[in-house]
């Protein structure tokens, strides 16, 4: 699971294997294997209003050179079709792991999702997968996909079957609060999603979605109210394929019941 999900917290990883309140035995387990030499571990640190210090939230795992060996040995794939990191975690700032450990546990709850069995991931790229391959050994290139003027880099990108649908989907996880940011974001991911350059991504011909994800129901309210008013050009055109929700709302309904239109309706993506 640690390499499923590229990285993990004892926490997140609960939530994927559908086992809340094993969090403390996580914990211990993966620490062992970080002893072993298996993991890589690494503080997430949270910034303060205030100031430039922080404090600590937690810590992620991730899989070692070893750790990948011994893997590839257990589910007989070769040495190069697991994804690891050769130096350690990185980011550009221990500040940069708070985005990241929010996304892992939004992907956890796809992951969880799965274990009870409503959909099958077939394919995981996250943003800060910078090389490798994916933990099929399939993929060996990032979320970044080419639009006329530049690039669309989303947080991650998801290929799952739900019932005899497959379907590509791209998560946002905002950082921003600025909702002007946020509606350029969505603009651009409206020319990817048009030239069907995520589900090319992946040699697929289905059509694609965004998950649009924030941290703050304020932001989200914001977002929304800017496209309604038509920041968002020809915003019906592209408007089925656009869904919306906040972090909370994943916590407390699921990724099932989380999201919901522009218009306000119920979004049926995870539903058969």
């Amino acid at each position: 699971m640690v390499s499923r999900m590229i990285n993990c917290t004892s926490a997140t990883l609960s939530i994927a294997m559908d086992k809340e309140g094993s969090e403390r035995n996580y914990r211990g387990y993966l620490n062992d294997l970080v002893i072993e030499g298996y993991l890589y571990k690494k503080s997430i640190i949270d910034s303060t209003l205030e100031s430039t210090g922080g404090r600590k939230i937690g810590t992620l795992f991730a899989l070692t050179k070893s750790g990948a060996e011994v893997l590839s040995e257990m589910i007989e794939l070769p040495k190069n079709g697991i994804y690891f990191y050769k130096e350690g975690i990185r980011a550009k700032s221990p500040f940069g792991f708070t985005h990241r450990a929010l996304l892992i546990e939004v992907i956890a709850e796809f992951f969880r999702l799965e274990k009870q069995g409503k959909i099958e991931i077939l394919d995981l790229i996250p943003e800060f997968q910078k090389e490798g391959a994916s933990r099929l050994g399939t993929s060996k290139a990032t979320s970044k996909v080419a639009v006329e003027n530049g690039f669309v880099v989303p947080d991650a990108l998801i290929r799952l079957r739900i019932g005899e649908k497959v379907r590509v989907i791209a998560l946002e996880l905002h950082r921003t609060t600025s909702t002007t940011h946020i509606n350029e974001q969505l603009v651009k991911h409206a020319e990817a999603m048009k030239k069907g350059l995520f589900s090319e991504y992946f040699e697929e011909d289905s059509t694609s979605f965004l998950c649009s994800i924030h941290a703050r129901e304020t932001t989200l309210k914001n977002t929304i109210k800017l496209i309604r008013e038509g920041k968002f050009p020809n915003f019906d055109t592209y408007s089925n394929g656009y869904h919306f929700t906040t972090v909370s709302d994943i916590r407390e309904n699921g990724i099932t019941n989380a999201f919901f239109h522009a218009n306000g309706e119920k979004s049926r993506l995870f539903n058969i």
